[in-house]
């Protein structure tokens, strides 16, 4: 593997941060995860990672992550607004 005797620096502690530093370790990869956030109420949101059943959920699943994700996730929705903050399209998340 190409990062056999590399130490690797993952940038970001959420999802996507995570995953990949999980995917690593299971490939024998010393990697170390630095977040700058003092804790998760810092922030809402950060980079996110593509969520869909073939790509993200599947990538998280490898990593054994998924089931915990879906524990402490919190539903956000998303609203679109127009160039006036009209309102398009809500949809809210229920959980």
């Amino acid at each position: 593997m190409i990062l056999h005797n590399k130490k690797v620096a993952v940038i970001g502690a959420g999802p996507v941060g995570l995953t990949i530093a999980r995917l690593l370790q299971q490939q024998n990869v010393n990697v170390s995860v630095y977040e700058r956030d003092k804790d998760q109420y810092a922030r809402i949101f950060g980079g996110t990672l593509d969520l869909h059943k073939g790509t993200g959920q599947e990538a998280m699943k490898k990593a054994g992550l998924l089931d915990t994700y879906y524990k402490m996730a919190i539903p956000m929705g998303v609203t679109i607004t127009d160039h006036q903050l009209n309102t398009l399209f809500t949809k809210k998340n229920h959980s």
